[in-house]
């Protein structure tokens, strides 16, 4: 993946497992990523996790 910096991503079930690693592979590639989950909760948690590395 290369080119991603500013682009935007969704990602649906991102708050955890396959969903949140794809995550954090699009934010580590620069990308800008929005994050979708059944528990608030969870992606609340999963949002705070990953914002270090980029913009959630």
């Amino acid at each position: 993946m290369r080119g991603l910096a500013g682009k935007r991503v969704l990602v649906s079930g991102g708050s955890s497992g396959i969903g949140a690693a794809t995550a954090r592979r699009f934010l580590e590639e620069g990308a800008r990523v929005v994050l979708g989950g059944l528990d608030h909760a969870e992606v609340e948690a999963t949002v705070a996790e990953l914002s270090a590395l980029g913009e959630v």
